[in-house]
């Protein structure tokens, strides 16, 4: 609400209004990130793990409070060597984004594949000063992707044994041809 004296906007109801539309743009990006379809994680520039959405817990099985302060070394996957880390690192070093599919284990030991996304968060000048990583659980999409891959293997093979089916039987058709041709002249 804004009072006006003179034909001039008072100067509270202007920071009023402003503390107002701060207020609620804080509210709906909190909101945004509680109810993101994917998990994200902020940590500061060692890696340290300062909070994470409601999403990361669902998808990793791990709480904020599991994590909290804690390196991102905990989530270090056991199916990537040093230098697929050693190649983030030398992305991030450079202020840029870092993107990578990963198959990783839960809290409870189920493995799940996430496309994770790691970038910069800059301060106004500039600055990293944190890390945004947003994970998206990609399982389903990476089973899907196998079954496919086994379906046309097995396609292949099939297609493959047709192929010599269909060579035997026009080899057969051309011997018995041949032998009617020879029975014939006889």
């Amino acid at each position: 609400m804004r009072i006006v004296f003179c034909g001039e906007v008072d100067l509270l109801s202007v920071i009023h209004d402003d503390y107002d539309m701060e207020k609620t743009k804080f509210y709906m990006f909190k909101r945004a990130i509680k109810q993101s379809p994917t998990a994200i994680v902020v940590t500061d520039i060692e890696g340290n793990i300062l909070c994470a959405s409601e999403q990361f817990t669902h998808l990793t099985g791990y709480t904020l409070e599991d994590v909290e302060g804690k390196p991102l070394e905990l989530f270090r996957s056991e199916f990537y060597g040093d230098e697929h880390y050693k190649q983030a690192c030398e992305k991030l070093s450079t202020e840029e984004i870092w993107r990578s599919e990963m198959l990783n284990c839960r809290k409870d030991g189920t493995m799940y594949w996430s496309a994770v996304t790691v970038a910069p968060f800059r301060d106004e000048s500039g600055e990293t000063v944190y890390f945004i990583i947003n994970l998206e659980d990609i399982t389903a999409h990476k089973k899907n992707e196998e079954k496919l891959t086994r379906n046309n293997v097995e396609l292949s093979a099939a297609l493959e044994q047709v192929k010599i089916t269909q060579s035997q039987l026009i080899q057969q058709e051309s011997l018995a041809s041949i032998g009617l041709l020879a029975a014939g002249i006889a």
